[in-house]
């Protein structure tokens, strides 16, 4: 009885739970900002992460799940106010349960640099979610 109660609240909160985390600057190894995170989020199954960033490619890993995009989003904010072309935004997204974070290795970001400019360590985006 135990059992079937805690799959079922398995399934609820996997379907109803919405929590955001704080983004966070992505920044080269040479030390210059590259893009930035503006939001990981968990909802409804999924955890996705979405931002702008100057690479070539862009993946995201959760347990045996990986999603890849290369950044092609219009992202207006970061021409007017960065003078960067407009197609630098991404979005990524993974099926995830608060069972899968809990029970594999934090999700990580791998980011591709653009030729010729300096590598980009991978981003642990390793939170506690209540």
């Amino acid at each position: 009885m135990l059992r079937r109660l805690i799959n079922l609240f398995s399934r609820y909160s996997a379907v109803h739970m919405d929590v955001s985390l704080p983004g966070r600057q992505l920044i080269d190894q040479a030390g210059n900002t590259v893009g930035f995170v503006d939001a990981v989020r968990l909802r409804a199954g999924k955890l996705q992460v979405q931002g702008w960033a100057q690479s070539a490619r862009l993946r995201l890993v959760l347990a045996s799940n990986e999603d890849t995009v290369t950044p092609s989003l219009r992202r207006e904010d970061v021409t007017t106010h960065l003078g960067l072309p407009t197609t630098l935004g991404f979005e990524l997204s993974l099926p995830a349960t608060p069972e899968m974070l809990a029970n594999s290795d934090a999700p990580v970001l791998i980011i591709t640099p653009l030729p010729g400019s300096a590598p980009i360590s991978p981003i642990s985006l390793q939170k506690k979610i209540p």
